[in-house]
């Protein structure tokens, strides 16, 4: 099995789910904080969902 080294978590992303957040005006979080932040998993799909 190969594995790309750049594809950054792309090929976990859930399309329906990207889609929607692309299309959304605005995004509200409530999650408890970890370690004075956010928990690394919800940065990584924040990541590969949004555009900076």
């Amino acid at each position: 099995m190969a594995i790309a080294t750049n594809d950054a978590g792309e090929s976990l992303k859930d399309p329906q789910f990207s889609t929607t957040i692309e299309r959304a005006d605005g995004l509200i979080i409530v999650t408890p904080q970890y370690n004075h932040g956010y928990p690394g998993l919800l940065k990584h799909v924040l990541d590969t969902c949004l555009k900076e």
